[in-house]
């Protein structure tokens, strides 16, 4: 009965541990939590140390019962013969006094220490710190469940420890988002085409100061409520449904009419966009007009990082994100294709994360983009003289070198025209590059090379998306680390 007593201790004050850190942010809090959990199971002190980022150093990190000098602890952790004994064996240690092994200052009195637990606070596989309990005034001998409790505790701090980590990396992600949408609001309000969103029904959510002015309705004026009243023709809003619906959410360059204020019929361009959440429910249709009265043959680059960003930043997956854009660089500047890859974080690896192709009505583009493929350096680059991927690379066709890498790209994209120019464009800074985009045109009559113009375009597109490409991938490791989190917090 005593021992049934004892694990039922042990058991309910877990459980009440365990619920006191959970949503708490701040790391110190936390840990003392923790370690009011050791002494409430009838220790008189309690230490929780964790290692440096280098794993050099021992810092003392939380305490009960050893005085504040304890927080001031840094020391060699190669130096501490306890904690490498527990980095060999990650087992809870019931350690005891050794002839000519010091026990450190932080444990005060130490010729009235007897014995002391000792168990390891791991994270994946590897030791992040130790957490240390002792009677060292009450003398109580301490037994397996003690030992047992001492390291179900260590197991709380360390989830602990990583849920805060999370909790305040998660909110900071927020942060920069809540600041990156007040700064795309500004873009597309500034946008020198209209922008108008809808709702899954048609009702019109939003529009910028471009779509005011191309309709010519006034400020103090209503804006038409639903999205039939702004096309000329009413059946125009069904159709463009059914062409979203058909071509997977997205169209591009559909040439229509809008109706003004006054009943005038203004051609414009649209590309649209319909954004869906997790469980494929439809959410809001983005649209971009652009006014045909006044049609410039490229966007202007305040535009296009208004696309980039808004595309990429309203996308739940990084996959999402990169799909848009790429299928926006085709549309703006109707080459053949474009493909963005991606370096694999876990082995020197490129992996093809995002296709798009042009449209040709008369003879359709086919071709295999090996979309998911996991591709060598070699392969992924396609060139025998390599590339540092610190510039903008050119593979042209009338160069005599660059045939070889044009012609092999050809076959591994199954293409029946062979590929006669390429741009290359590096993803993320100069010394940690995420990956590449690459634009590509092929052979015939309607083909042709890419323009100093474009080019910059481009370069200056892909910086301003590597911004957006870089934050989605953390923001994802965040979320795994988050199910990871959850999934433990289920165990326990």
């Amino acid at each position: 009965m005593p021992q049934i007593a004892c694990k039922q201790s042990i058991l309910e004050q877990l459980l009440g541990t365990s619920t006191t850190w959970l949503g708490e942010r701040d790391e110190a809090t936390v840990l003392n939590r923790i370690l009011q959990g050791v002494a409430a199971l009838g220790f008189d002190r309690a230490r929780l140390y964790l290692l440096s980022e280098d794993k050099e150093m021992l810092i003392g990190k939380a305490h009960i019962g050893m005085g504040d000098s304890f927080l001031k602890i840094r020391r060699s952790a190669k130096e501490d013969p306890y904690l490498q004994e527990l980095l060999s064996d990650c087992s809870p240690h019931l350690f005891t006094p050794r002839p000519g092994i010091p026990l450190f200052g932080e444990l005060w009195e130490s010729e009235r220490i007897r014995e002391w637990v000792c168990a390891p606070l791991l994270r994946q596989g590897q030791v992040i710190g130790k957490l240390s309990a002792d009677n060292i005034f009450s003398g109580r001998p301490i037994t397996q469940e003690d030992r047992h409790a001492v390291a179900l505790l260590a197991g709380q701090a360390a989830a602990a420890i990583e849920s805060v980590q999370l909790l305040n990396e998660v909110t900071r992600r927020a942060e920069q988002l809540a600041e990156q949408h007040q700064y795309l609001a500004s873009l597309i309000e500034s946008s020198p085409n209209a922008v108008i969103t809808s709702d899954f029904s048609g009702h019109i959510t939003g529009v910028n100061k471009q779509a005011w002015k191309i309709l010519g309705y006034l400020e103090e004026e209503d804006f038409p409520s639903h999205v039939h009243k702004v096309y000329y023709n009413n059946e125009e809003a069904d159709r463009i449904g059914q062409l979203l619906a058909k071509n997977g959410g997205s169209i591009k360059d559909h040439i229509t009419f809008l109706r003004s204020r006054s009943g005038e019929r203004i051609q414009v361009r649209i590309s649209a966009t319909t954004f869906y959440d997790s469980r494929g429910q439809r959410l809001d249709t983005v649209g971009y007009f652009e006014d045909m009265r006044s049609f410039r043959a490229l966007e202007n680059r305040v535009q296009l990082f208004a696309r980039i960003s808004f595309m990429i930043a309203q996308a739940e997956q990084l996959t999402e994100g990169l799909s848009a854009f790429a299928e926006l660089l085709v549309s703006l500047l109707s080459h053949t294709f474009c493909r963005i890859i991606l370096r694999d974080e876990r082995a020197d690896l490129f992996v093809v994360k995002a296709v798009a192709a042009r449209y040709y009505p008369v003879t359709p583009f086919s071709w295999t983009p090996q979309l998911g493929y996991r591709l060598e350096p070699l392969v992924a680059f396609g060139s025998p003289k390599g590339w540092s991927m610190k510039e903008p690379q050119v593979l042209d066709w009338r160069n005599p070198e660059d045939q070889s890498a044009l012609r092999d790209l050809s076959i591994r994209l199954e293409l029946l025209q062979p590929v006669k120019f390429v741009l290359r464009v590096p993803l993320g800074p100069l010394g940690k590059p995420l990956g590449f985009l690459e634009i590509g045109e092929k052979e015939g009559a309607e083909g042709r090379l890419i323009s100093a113009e474009e080019q910059n375009l481009v370069s200056a597109a892909a910086a301003q998306a590597s911004v957006f490409i870089e934050r989605l991938q953390q923001l994802e490791k965040a979320r795994r680390r988050n199910d990871f989190l959850e999934r433990l917090e289920e165990k326990l």
